[in-house]
């Protein structure tokens, strides 16, 4: 089973990132050529279980977390620009892996690095959702949502 390791590794204060993404084994390592606006917003929940008593009113029975979630989306170039931090050519590959996870059933790998070169947030994710069109400039624009993945031990 193949794994996919998306690193968000932020630098500086201004906040400049890289990211990248790759096969957990790194055979295939590919830099995201352009960058979001901004980093998603990443869901937490639980699945508590609220009742009603008779006499008592009601009671909140507290039953773990739920998987987080998160979305993301934005354009990968298709073409040289000068604001890109790598080649075009990372695109097709980036979602060519995305693609192969979901068709595959293989987990990916999210991480966001920090300032001190450490992780910020590791997690392992299901692709739940993949769109990408073509714009005017014929560049991707892919919109995804991912679900936290869990391992049954």
């Amino acid at each position: 089973m193949a794994y996919i390791v998306a690193l968000f590794i932020l630098k500086g204060v201004i906040n400049i990132a890289d990211i990248y993404v790759s096969t957990l084994d790194r055979k295939r390592v590919y830099q995201f050529p352009t960058l979001p606006e901004e980093f998603p917003t990443i869901s937490n929940s639980t699945k508590n279980e609220e009742f009603a008593t008779f006499s008592n009113g009601d009671f909140n029975l507290q039953n773990g977390v739920g998987l987080k979630e998160f979305g993301m989306g934005f354009m990968l170039a298709m073409h040289e620009y000068n604001f890109c931090k790598c080649s075009w050519f990372n695109s097709v590959g980036i979602i060519n892996l995305l693609l192969t996870s979901m068709i595959e059933k293989f987990p990916i790998r999210f991480i966001f690095k920090g300032n001190s070169d450490e992780d910020c947030v590791n997690i392992t994710v299901t692709c739940e959702k993949f769109d990408y069109n073509f714009d005017h400039q014929l560049d991707i624009v892919f919109s995804a949502d991912f679900k936290e993945y869990r391992a049954i031990v």
